[in-house]
């Protein structure tokens, strides 16, 4: 049973990340209501409004509040001026502090992957701003299959064509595209479910740097070229759903690469198969008719993509008309 008490997760929360979404998550399973508390102080890299609107937007949940507390609990100026009943937080110094002041406190272990502390990511963000280095973005690697985090169903009938395709080859043509941080299978849904139905041990994986801006997503594939109302996707939120097993429809997600995605032929004798494995939770409910519709929406978005890629094409090469006669008539001056 729930507790009736307000808690209140403390931080700094710079910048906001999957561990911290993971401790408000496991805290809504204990407390009725929480507020999520932002201290200022050292770093501050971010501003409170964003944290909060970064936290909203991956969590969206009635029972989460946020406050602004101004001063930092470290420093012993933080002024709380909202009614609690327990502080949680993983640092063990801050609940010392707010101890001594009369509050009720908890200690809440923090997540034991080191890329969900702040501290690392922003190392990392230091470190990939120095070195801009395009090996860096993408790495190929064989990776175990139950750490990968799919995030969404597939379709049957694409699932039983590849499937067909894998087995008489023997082989798997491109690797899986993974969040490198959180598991989460950025492309190739159905290769994944291939391989957790037939009971593979390990996948082939393009373990990519998600926070990089040159990857995006989208919900269209026109997202790739321009922005409009449809666009109702972000990474923060990709990642939370992957982490939460909250399984998208397919092909509701769009992701975009700055490189193309080469065949890298990996055979099945190399993942270590074992028993097959029901994926029953991975299968959409889609009939063989809305299937049909699915596919044919997604056409229709390839041929939107194809024409806005024309209608560039076109732009440059008037632009190389002009300049090719801007340039023949400069050299008739020289």
């Amino acid at each position: 049973m729930k507790s009736n008490e307000i808690a209140v997760f403390i931080g700094k929360f710079q910048p906001p990340h999957i561990g911290h979404i993971l401790t408000i998550k496991r805290l809504l399973n204990e407390y009725n209501k929480i507020i999520v508390a932002i201290t200022d102080g050292k770093p501050n890299i971010i501003p409170v409004e964003k944290v909060i609107s970064i936290f909203d937007s991956v969590l969206d949940d009635p029972n989460i509040s946020y406050e602004h507390i101004p001063g930092a609990v470290d420093e012993g100026t933080a002024e709380i001026s909202f009614e609690l009943d327990v502080i949680c937080s993983g640092n063990p110094e801050v609940l010392s502090k707010l101890e001594l002041l009369g509050y009720k406190t908890r200690f809440i272990e923090r997540t034991d992957d080191n890329y969900f502390t702040g501290t690392s990511i922003r190392e990392n963000f230091i470190n990939s701003s120095l070195i801009n280095n395009s090996s860096d973005l993408k790495e190929y690697k064989i990776v175990q299959t139950d750490w990968l985090k799919p995030i969404e169903k597939v379709f049957n009938s694409h699932l039983e064509e590849l499937e067909r395709s894998i087995l008489s080859e023997n082989t798997i043509r491109q690797p899986l595209i993974i969040d490198r941080v959180s598991g989460a299978v950025l492309d190739g849904s159905h290769r994944y479910a291939f391989l957790i139905k037939h009971g593979y041990e390990n996948a082939p994986a393009l373990l990519v740097d998600y926070a990089d801006e040159s990857i995006f997503v989208g919900n269209e594939l026109s997202h790739r070229f321009k922005h409009n109302n449809n666009k109702s996707l972000n990474k923060d939120v990709i990642r939370a759903k992957a982490i939460n097993n909250e399984l998208l429809e397919p092909r509701t997600t769009r992701h975009f690469f700055p490189f193309r995605k080469e065949e890298m032929p990996t055979r099945l004798s190399v993942l270590k198969n074992g028993s097959m494995n029901s994926i029953d939770h991975l299968l959409s409910s889609y009939s063989v008719e809305q299937q049909v519709e699915a596919n044919t929406k997604y056409l229709l978005e390839i041929q939107e993509e194809i024409s806005i890629i024309k209608e560039y094409l076109i732009e440059q090469e008037e632009l190389k008309k002009y300049l090719s006669n801007h340039v023949a008539k400069m050299s008739k001056s020289v």
